[in-house]
């Protein structure tokens, strides 16, 4: 992928096609679910981000600890958004929804 990327260039290759061939669908995922956690939770206000913590945790371990692999199925990592979500505050919940979720829909489609 990559000498194709570089031979197709004039020197200086696009990464996208040579991050598709490395990494596998199901990481390049993985990796969009926790890029647009990472956003949400900059946006996040001190008191917020105490309360995403403090929710995060309560979680079971098995939840928490499947969410910060970088190897976890995507299907995992929104399960357990979903529930952290579920058992967020209706404050908390106002800005985890704040984002635009059909543009993650976009990024995760095939």
């Amino acid at each position: 992928a990559i000498t194709e990327a570089l031979a197709s260039s004039s020197g200086v290759a696009e990464p996208g096609p040579i991050a598709d061939a490395v990494w596998p669908a199901a990481m390049r995922r993985t990796r969009i679910l926790h890029d647009y956690g990472l956003e949400v939770l900059l946006d996040l206000d001190d008191d917020d981000v105490r309360a995403f913590f403090d929710a995060f945790f309560d979680l079971p371990i098995e939840d928490w600890t499947a969410y910060l692999r970088v190897d976890a199925p995507p299907r995992a990592v929104s399960a357990v958004m979903a529930r952290l979500f579920r058992s967020s505050s209706w404050q908390l919940r106002r800005h985890l929804a704040g984002r635009n979720p059909a543009a993650l829909a976009r990024l995760l489609r095939p």
